[in-house]
C-alpha cells in the first residue's frame, strides 16, 4: 500500500513537473514574439478586439464562411481582463494546450498506463517547430481541435468505461451524474464542430464508441442531454446555417475546400502513389516531430544535395515508423478484441463486470486508432495535400491525439511464453526506439528556442517600420496581405491598410470597412516589401510619378505622395 502511494504521488509530482516546464517554455516563446506574427494571426487579434470593444459578433473567421471564431472570443475576454497584444491573445490557445495536455494524460492512464501517460506528456511537453507553432499562434482550429478532442475522447472512454449493461440497473444520482456528463460531451462536441470541422473523424468514432457500449443511455435522458448540449455548443454554426452568406451549408463548403485545386492537380499529373509517397515522406513527419529540414544545417556542411539527402531519408523513415507502430498497435488491439467478438457472436454466458471492462477498453484503445485512420483519409484524398504537403500537414494535427496509443506497442509487456534473451532484446529495442523519439522532439524545441534571436530582431523591424510610418502622417496606406493586418492590430488600429495583389488590383482584404476606408483617402501610401511582385508592379506603373516620394526602410520600400 505505502509503495502504491509512493508511486502516485511521485507520477503526480512528475505530470506536474512535465506540464509546468511546458508552459514556462511555451511562455518564454511567446514572450521574446515566436513565431512572429502575421496577418492570419492579426486577423484573429482584431476580430478579438472588435468583440471586446465594438460589440461586434463574427460567427466566423473574417473573409470566410468556415472555421468558428472561438480563440476571438476567448481573446476579447483575455483582453478584456489583461490588455491588448499578440502576446495575450496566445495566452488562449496555451491554455487550450494546457487542457489537451491534461486529458491526454488522464486519457492514457485509462487506456494504458501511467507510464505511457507520462511518456505522452513528457513528448507534448517538448515539439518540433511545426508542432509548437500550431500549438501557440492565433489562427483558429488547431489549439481548440486538439483541445476539444481529448475531451472528448477522455469523456466517451469514461462514459463507456462506467457503464451499465442497461440504464434501470443505474441508481439515479450516479444517473443524474452521467447526464451532466454526456451534456458537457454534447457542449464540447458542438463547439469542436463550430471551430473546425477537420475534427469529424475523432468526433464519429467517439460517437461509434457510445453506440457499441451505451446505446441503452443514448435512448434516455443521456441521449437527450447530449443532443442538448450539441445543440448548444453549435449554436453559431446552426444559426449561420439557416442563412448562410455564400448560400451553401458548412457540409457544402467542406466538400468545396477538400476537392479545390483538383485542375491543379490533374495539370501536375500527381498521381496517387504519389500522394502516398508526399504523405508518408513530408506531410507525416512534418506533423509528428520529426522535421530535419529545421534543424540539420547546425550540424552538417555537407553539399545542398547530400543534405536534401538526408533530410529526406530521416523523414521517411520516421514516416514509416509511425506506420509501422500504427500498424502493431492495431494488430494487438484486435488480437485482444477477437474474444469479444467470439463470445458476441456465440454467447454461452453472461459476460462478467472484468470481461465487459476489458471489450470496452480496447474499443477506446480502437477508437483512437480509427480516428487516426479516418484522419488520414480524409488528408491523403484532398487536393491540397498532394499540392502543398508541407504546409498542408496542419490538417493532420488530430494526429497528436493518438500518441497514446501510437507509444503502447514500445511499453507492451512481454508474453509469458517468450525466453529471457527474447525479452532483453525487446527491450533494447524499445528504449532505443523511445530515445530516439524523445530526442527528436527536444532536438526540435532547442532548435525552436534558437530561433528567439532572429523573432525579436524581425519584431524590432516591424515596431520601426510602423513607428516610423506614424511619424510621418502616413496613417492610410497599401500594401500586401501579409503586411496589412498585422501593421493595423500592432498600430491598434492608427494604421489602416488594405491589400492589393500583384498587380496593384484589388487583393485579399478580410475585413471591407477597412479598404473602404483607404479607398476614401484622396491619396493613400504605398508600402510593400522590397522585393515583392508588388513592388516590382508599382515601378512599372508610376516609377515616373514625381508625385510619390520614394524612400526604403527595414525592407520596405515606401511610397508617400507628394502634391
Amino acid at each position: 500500500m505505502q509503495m502504491k502511494f509512493f508511486r502516485y504521488r511521485f507520477s503526480t509530482l512528475l505530470l506536474l513537473t512535465l506540464v509546468i516546464g511546458a508552459i514556462i517554455v511555451r511562455v518564454i516563446l511567446i514572450a521574446n514574439h515566436w513565431p512572429n506574427t502575421n496577418s492570419d494571426e492579426a486577423t484573429m487579434d482584431l476580430m478579438a478586439l472588435h468583440i471586446a470593444f465594438r460589440g461586434e459578433h463574427p460567427i466566423f473567421y473574417y473573409g470566410q464562411d468556415y472555421m468558428g471564431a472561438f480563440e476571438a472570443y476567448l481573446g476579447a475576454a483575455l483582453f478584456r481582463l489583461i490588455g491588448t497584444s499578440v502576446f495575450v491573445l496566445r495566452l488562449g490557445p496555451l491554455l487550450l494546450y494546457t487542457v489537451s495536455l491534461s486529458c491526454l494524460y488522464f486519457l492514457a492512464k485509462l487506456l494504458y498506463d501511467t507510464r505511457v501517460a507520462l511518456f505522452t506528456v513528457g513528448l507534448l511537453a517538448l515539439g518540433s517547430n511545426d508542432i509548437i507553432t500550431h500549438e501557440l499562434i492565433a489562427i483558429g482550429g488547431y489549439p481548440e481541435s486538439l483541445c476539444f478532442g481529448a475531451i472528448i475522447f477522455l469523456l466517451t472512454s469514461h462514459l463507456a468505461l462506467t457503464s451499465s449493461p442497461s440504464a434501470s440497473s443505474t441508481p439515479w444520482s450516479a444517473q443524474r451524474r452521467r447526464v451532466l456528463l454526456y451534456a458537457l460531451l454534447g457542449v464540447v462536441i458542438g463547439l469542436a464542430l463550430w471551430s473546425d470541422l477537420l475534427i469529424l473523424p475523432c468526433i464519429a468514432v467517439a460517437g461509434l464508441l457510445l453506440l457499441v457500449f451505451c446505446r441503452h443511455e443514448l435512448l434516455h435522458w443521456e441521449g437527450l442531454a447530449l443532443l442538448a448540449g450539441s445543440i448548444l455548443g453549435a449554436l453559431p454554426l446552426l444559426i449561420y446555417n439557416l442563412h448562410p452568406d455564400s448560400g451553401y451549408n458548412s457540409l457544402v463548403v467542406l466538400f468545396q475546400l477538400h476537392s479545390i485545386g483538383a485542375s491543379d492537380v490533374i495539370a501536375q499529373h500527381i498521381t496517387p502513389w504519389q500522394r502516398l509517397v508526399s504523405f508518408i515522406q513530408t506531410s507525416l513527419p512534418t506533423i509528428t516531430g520529426a522535421n530535419p529540414c529545421h534543424w540539420l544545417t547546425d550540424f552538417t556542411h555537407r553539399s545542398a544535395t547530400s543534405y536534401a539527402n538526408t533530410c529526406s531519408s530521416v523523414q521517411s523513415a520516421w514516416g514509416m515508423g509511425v506506420l509501422v507502430l500504427w500498424s502493431i498497435a492495431t494488430f494487438f488491439t484486435l488480437v485482444a478484441l477477437r474474444p469479444c467478438w467470439q463470445h458476441i457472436r456465440h454467447p454461452q454466458s453472461p459476460w462478467d463486470v472484468g470481461q465487459r471492462w476489458q471489450a470496452i477498453r480496447q474499443g477506446a484503445r480502437l477508437m483512437l486508432l480509427l480516428s487516426a485512420l479516418l484522419t488520414t483519409l480524409q488528408f491523403v484524398t484532398s487536393n491540397a495535400a498532394a499540392l502543398y504537403p508541407i504546409t498542408a500537414s496542419r490538417y493532420l494535427f488530430c494526429l497528436l491525439l493518438t500518441s497514446p496509443a501510437l507509444l503502447w506497442p514500445l511499453f507492451r509487456l512481454r508474453r509469458p511464453t517468450q525466453s529471457a534473451s527474447t525479452d532483453a532484446g525487446l527491450l533494447i529495442i524499445r528504449l532505443v526506439l523511445l530515445t530516439l523519439i524523445a530526442t527528436t522532439f527536444l532536438v526540435g524545441t532547442l532548435s525552436t528556442l534558437s530561433e528567439i534571436p532572429a523573432m525579436n530582431t524581425t519584431y524590432r523591424q516591424q515596431e520601426t517600420l510602423d513607428s516610423t510610418l506614424l511619424h510621418l502622417g502616413i496613417t492610410r496606406l497599401y500594401s500586401e496581405y501579409w503586411t496589412c493586418n498585422r501593421m493595423i492590430f500592432q498600430t491598434r488600429e492608427q494604421i489602416i491598410c488594405a491589400s492589393l495583389n500583384d498587380t496593384l488590383g484589388q487583393g485579399f482584404n478580410r475585413y471591407k470597412p477597412y479598404l473602404d476606408m483607404v479607398r476614401a483617402t484622396p491619396h493613400p501610401a504605398y508600402v510593400f516589401p522590397l522585393t515583392s511582385p508588388q513592388a516590382q508592379s508599382f515601378v512599372h506603373l508610376h516609377g515616373n510619378d514625381p508625385h510619390y516620394k520614394r524612400f526604403t526602410l527595414v525592407g520596405y520600400v515606401i511610397y508617400q505622395y507628394v502634391p
